[in-house]
């Protein structure tokens, strides 16, 4: 029963992303805390110090201003009554015994006299005790692993406070975000996470639509929980990292919902990356369509049966999405249009053939190079870039002037939406 304990033990640490601490990390850690201390009860063990240590922590928990450099304190006052225990019980009550044991079975020859032989012999004597006082806390129930837990959680409040010591903003952000906030799937209901504030106004409807029965595109919404960690988020690699993490798992959702596969030449998943506020802003920020493709895909695509129109119609509306973005207007992409059609004598897209739409979107993609954009081809750099994007155009020139006219705060910030594109979500469902 102790393996499976101590086993269980090691899970619970496990289940903790332990290179950044929040204070929902803390929180957890805190529900931890007293599962060690039981396990140490039942080895026998007062508890009474720790015990009033950990109330530290359970006390600091609804403290709104409760600092970093105040938890870590905690942590050391833990650490130092682990310590504690462990002398009480494994160093100071051997102390006595174990060297006139050791020498007694190790009876070493020593010679009257002669110092080295007693240096060597004290230095035995220190070596075994130390390797059996370690082997007794090791066996103890859920001590050594508590140490090593405590010691962990320190390293890694050490190591914040060290990276943002000149900037204690990012580090109160980084103390109040919630990474398990931060993505949500349209089609999973959660009641931590489903309202208006978190969602968005957008997001929040598209969920409810879902629970009607709607045939909504699958998709997942990032938070305003995201927004509001901004600057942590981005500037700490760690929680970068598990937002990445977290945004890649939701990837592979969409694709098995879809059958389709991101990034993949023969079957792509292409995706929209649109805000969602909870104050609307409607027509100031940005979307982003048919993320995920590039000229092979297109072109892949386009070798299908009654597909090669649509293949590069996709491609140049992605194009122009990512220009726009980057400053350039409607108009321009307006006048390339307009100059196929005038040169071709059609009135509509719809009319050119697909080796024309082919060199349309080749022309838009020209024109963005020669205006100096950067375009991004692998589709995970489209991703990423196009999230960052839609999160920062919540600070556009436009939408910024758009609150001020409607006195609205700055600080509502925007949820991000990806979503399956679609044309090709209903092609591959067959509706």
């Amino acid at each position: 029963m102790e393996s499976l304990g101590g086993m269980l033990f090691e899970e619970l640490i496990q289940s903790l992303n332990l290179k950044f601490i929040t204070k929902r990390t803390i929180v957890r850690i805190h529900t931890y805390l007293w599962h060690y201390l039981s396990a140490l009860e039942l080895e026998g063990i007062s508890t009474e110090g720790l015990v009033a240590k950990v109330k530290y922590v359970t006390s600091a928990l609804p403290v709104k201003q409760f600092s970093a450099e105040q938890y870590l304190d905690i942590f050391r006052f833990i650490s130092k009554g682990i310590q504690d225990v462990i002398r009480d019980y494994y160093i100071d009550a051997h102390s006595v015994n174990l060297p006139v044991i050791v020498r007694q079975i190790k009876a070493p020859v020593q010679e009257a006299g002669e110092k080295s032989e007693q240096l060597r012999s004290d230095e035995m004597v220190y070596q075994e005790s130390e390797s059996f006082i370690r082997s007794m806390i090791s066996s103890a129930f859920g001590l050594q692993v508590l140490d090593n837990f405590v010691h962990a959680v320190i390293k890694t409040l050490n190591a914040e406070l060290e990276k943002f010591k000149d900037n204690k903003r990012i580090l109160n952000l980084l103390m109040d975000y919630n990474p398990e906030l931060a993505v949500s799937s349209i089609y999973s209901r959660n009641v931590k996470m489903d309202n208006q504030i978190l969602l968005g106004n957008k997001g929040y409807f598209l969920k409810k639509l879902v629970s009607f029965g709607f045939p909504v595109p699958p998709g997942f919404i990032i938070t305003t929980e995201v927004f509001r960690g901004y600057d942590a988020v981005y500037g700490y690699k760690y929680i970068f990292r598990d937002l990445a993490d977290r945004i890649n798992k939701q990837i592979s959702d969409l694709e098995r919902k879809t059958g389709r596969k991101f990034g993949d030449r023969s079957n792509p998943l292409l995706l929209s990356v649109r805000s969602g506020a909870t104050v609307s802003l409607p027509g100031m920020m940005r979307s982003f369509l048919n993320v995920g493709i590039n000229a092979s895909i297109a072109e892949s695509l386009g070798g299908r049966k009654d597909f090669q129109w649509a293949a590069w119609d996709s491609y140049r509306r992605f194009l122009q999405t990512w220009g726009m973005f980057h400053g350039l207007s409607r108009d321009f992409f307006d006048a390339i249009m307009d100059g196929f059609k005038q040169k071709h004598g059609v009135e509509r897209k719809i009319q050119f053939s697909p080796d024309l739409m082919k060199t349309i979107a080749q022309a838009y993609k020209k024109g963005i190079q020669d205006n100096g954009i950067p375009l991004a081809d692998d589709p995970m750099r489209q991703l990423r870039h196009a999230i960052l994007q839609v999160f920062d155009s919540w600070y556009s020139e436009q939408a910024k002037i758009y609150r001020h006219q409607m006195r609205l705060s700055d600080e509502w910030g925007t949820a991000v939406i990806v979503q399956a594109m679609v044309f090709f979500y209903l092609w591959r469902s067959g509706r």
